[in-house]
């Protein structure tokens, strides 16, 4: 790591520090806040671009993964940089998360439907899918759906056409030639359902934030965690919340998978060290290792 990111990460783990009462008073009972705070610094590591964005955007984006309980790692979530603001952005493994905490659902799932599969929505008073997908198939995405089965014994689907998943694209910051809704099409279409879905679920408040936040970061815009007074933050200004300015920007793709590999909802996800996460000793070298302390100097 070079000296001016070294600089740059000692400076927000400074600002971190300084929030730290904020960001623990956001924290759901099972996440700690100095591992939260290690893997959004171990970020900046991968991704040097968050580091030179607005020091305050990238405090507010870890104040959101406090919100929602999502770590910003493991496909829960993913702290983006986009025109010198860091937007934090739910992904499809967080939504699926927090969609079975609220208690409401037993199973969510998303599919994509391709050219040549045998496919049908049946409205009316019996509503319901039909798809029978053709065996390696690599056509062209025509749909995308998404299903929850709710544990009242209920069911609740959406079905979007390539017009309605392409309209969503328009709005997005993402939807730029060479960002993931080129690159990673799949995984942005099956995205784009599940989130049109839980927005028509029992919501718990960490699913609402993390709908809110995803339709934010879309726009490229920051957002205050709920809750949390702009007074009360060090280093934060009203100039900071500001809407992001129009154009282009770096948007950091969520890592890639490949096709068949989507995270299985019915299983937990892996324990142990963050996938993609820096090395202990990697950061240890940096003198981000030692202990719960971040640095301050």
């Amino acid at each position: 790591m070079g000296t001016e990111l070294q600089e740059k990460t000692q400076g927000l783990g400074v600002m971190l520090q300084k929030n730290m009462k904020s960001i623990e008073s956001l924290l759901p009972a099972n996440m700690d806040s100095a591992k939260l705070c290690r893997i959004a610094i171990n970020a900046c590591i991968k991704n040097p671009a968050l580091a030179s964005c607005k020091p305050a955007t990238f405090l507010m984006a870890v104040m959101q993964c406090a919100e929602t309980g999502l770590i910003p790692s493991m496909g829960e979530s993913a702290l983006v940089p986009f025109k010198g603001v860091v937007t934090f952005q739910p992904m499809y493994q967080g939504l699926i998360k927090l969609a079975r905490n609220s208690g409401e659902v037993s199973t969510i799932y998303t599919k994509v439907v391709r050219k040549g599969d045998k496919f049908k929505e049946v409205l009316g008073l019996n509503p319901d899918i039909i798809h029978e997908p053709l065996e390696d198939n690599e056509g062209e995405l025509t749909h995308v759906y998404a299903v929850a089965k709710l544990k009242d014994g209920g069911t609740q689907f959406i079905v979007m056409n390539k017009k309605q998943v392409e309209k969503r694209q328009g709005v997005s910051k993402a939807g730029r030639s060479d960002a993931p809704w080129k690159t990673w099409e799949e995984e942005m279409w099956s995205k784009t359902a599940l989130k049109k879905l839980c927005g028509m679920l029992p919501k718990s408040t960490e699913l609402a934030s993390a709908v809110d936040a995803s339709n934010r970061a879309d726009m490229g815009k920051p957002a205050l965690p709920s809750g949390i007074e702009l007074e009360a933050l060090d280093g934060v200004t009203a100039e900071d919340i500001a809407d992001a300015p129009e154009g282009e920007g770096e948007i950091a793709p969520p890592q890639r998978r490949s096709r068949g590999k989507k995270p299985d909802p019915e299983k937990e996800a892996p324990k142990g060290e963050e996938q993609g996460e820096v090395s202990k000793e990697e950061l240890d070298k940096q003198g981000w290792g030692e202990g719960d302390q971040l640095p301050m100097d």
